[in-house]
Parts: C-alpha cells; structure tokens; sequence
C-alpha cells in the first residue's frame, strides 16, 4: 500500500504492509517486509509567467474643446470690489436690459420680482424692498457703496432717496455676507449706481454751417482724469 505524505515542497511516499504490522506489533522499520522509498522533488507545482502587452491610449482633452468663458461679474458694493462667485451669499445683479424690463417708479416694485425680495407697497410712490422677509432697518440701502439717511426704514409711508429710472446698475446681497456692511444688516443690502461719476471720457461734436462757406466740423475730447 502507498501512502503520500506533502510537506515543505517534498513528496515521500511509504509501501509498507499495514496488516502484518498491526498483528505482529512491530514497527514498519523492523519488519522484514517492509520496504522505505523516499524521494523527493524539486517542486510540486509549476509557475506559468504570462505576459501581456499593454497598449497606452492616447488622453483627448475635452475640457479644452468644451470650455466656455463666461463674463466676469464684479460686485461693486463691496469697497475692495468681489467677484460674483467670491462671495458666500446669492448675490442678484441688474443691469442693462433686465433692468429696463423691470424698472419701476419705486426701488421696492423694480426688485420685487427677484427671488427672496418683496416690496413693501403703501402706494404709488412709497415702496421699500423686503428681502427674506425681513425690512426697515434690517435691510440696508446704498448708494455708489455708501449708505443712505433717510426715513423710509421708520415708515412705510416715506420712498427711498433713490429713483430706479436713473440707475444704471442694481446690486442686491443676501445671506451673511450682507453683515459686512454692517452689524444691523441681517436681512440683505440693496447698492444702486448711478452714472453720477461718468467711468469714460466725455466726447462732444461741434460745427458750423454756412451757406457761402464751408467749415470742417470739429471735435473733442475731454478726459476727466
């Protein structure tokens, strides 16, 4: 009978009699019969290496092909000037031709169909934003980034010292960011600009027309700076 034993990479196989072992008590070493084989091998298994190439693909940049440069938004109410996405609040900018398609008499009917804002409508010509529902002196209002003084965060019945139809620009801040402008602010701040400082140069045209005699039109242009 075979009997294999596998430890430690080496196989040893054993023929011996079981039977004549176990009746005449005797070990397998000292009966006669018996017979010792032991061997062993180098390895039992056999390690295959498989190689496989490997083809690198080429990287085709899409971000580059696909990106799209939006304008640049600045927010003026702040003195050191933020970027739109700088700031931790949602920030409302009118300008341009949003503005002229809300523009109204009051500042609170012009920015009462923002998200957040409401107005505070006490008649024809006294209208306050409300933002978030808080109004008064919670919501500050500005202009060119400096506050205004007047009575209309006391009483609903008073307008804000700023006319909607002359501003060129309407900034409206709302969340925490609004407590930078200062510590009763808790609702928002509204900043209007006006075009009071001109940003560009003034140009201007003059000529004169004469029957008789002709006269080259003339210009000029006045930097304010």
């Amino acid at each position: 009978m075979f009997k294999h034993v596998i430890y430690d990479g080496s196989l040893h196989a054993h023929l011996h009699a079981p039977d004549a072992t176990k009746k005449s008590g005797l070990l397998p070493s000292l009966f006669p019969a018996s017979l010792f084989l032991a061997f062993t091998t180098a390895s039992v298994a056999h390690t295959a290496e498989i190689t496989l190439p490997v083809t690198a693909q080429p990287v085709t940049d899409q971000s580059a092909t696909e990106a799209v440069l939006l304008p640049q938004i600045v927010v003026t109410a702040n003195p050191l000037g933020s970027a739109l996405f700088d700031l931790v609040s949602p920030v409302s900018v009118l300008s341009g031709k949003d503005l002229s398609f809300r523009q109204e008499s009051t500042l609170g009917e012009t920015l009462s169909k923002l998200p957040g804002v409401s107005s505070t409508y006490f008649g024809p010509n006294a209208s306050r934003p409300v933002i978030r529902g808080l109004d008064g002196d919670r919501v500050r209002i500005m202009q060119n980034g400096i506050g205004l003084l007047d009575v209309s965060a006391l009483s609903f019945d008073h307008a804000t010292a700023i006319d909607p139809l002359v501003t060129d620009r309407i900034e409206v801040v709302r969340g925490p960011a609004a407590l930078m402008y200062g510590g009763a602010a808790v609702g928002g701040v509204v900043n209007s600009l006006d075009n009071r400082i001109p940003q560009s140069p003034i140009e201007g045209m003059t000529g004169v027309l004469n029957p008789g005699l002709a006269v080259p039109p003339t210009s000029a242009a006045v930097p304010l700076l």
